[in-house]
């Protein structure tokens, strides 16, 4: 036969501070993981920014390889978030979330042709520059 005293003892669960200090340990896991979460989106939108800032500068940079031989005046545009040119030379128009400066220069001895392709929007930049030659007859 147990006595009341017995019967206290072997029952088992948790004390009010043990449950406390459990709940407080949860939350301050889940607040951690919060701020993780928020850097990691932050991250991921810069990322995607500076993506698109490489992509339309390749995309000029094609256009203007494509292009017969020869200097060509500076040329700047302005597109929207996808890419869509908005307009170009000027002001910038409503909506303009890139702005894309280009160059196309003749060296010294006329052989080469400098290219360089600029996009800036916001905090993303991208700049590229390249040299092409002349192919021998």
């Amino acid at each position: 036969m147990t006595t009341k005293n017995e019967s206290f003892e072997s029952e088992r669960g948790f004390s009010l501070v043990e449950v406390v200090i459990a709940a407080g340990l949860v939350a301050g896991a889940f607040a951690a993981l919060a701020q993780v979460l928020a850097l990691s989106i932050a991250t991921n939108v810069a990322a995607r920014g500076g993506s698109a800032a490489t992509v339309l500068a390749v995309q000029k940079m094609e256009q203007l390889r494509a292009l017969p031989w020869g200097a060509r005046a500076p040329g700047v545009d302005y597109l929207d978030r996808i890419g869509n040119v908005l307009g170009e030379g000027g002001a910038s128009p409503p909506g303009a979330v890139y702005t894309r400066r280009w160059s196309v220069e003749l060296s010294g001895d006329g052989n080469e042709i400098v290219l360089k392709v600029g996009v800036a929007g916001g905090r993303n930049t991208s700049r590229l520059v390249t040299i092409r030659t002349r192919q021998a007859p």
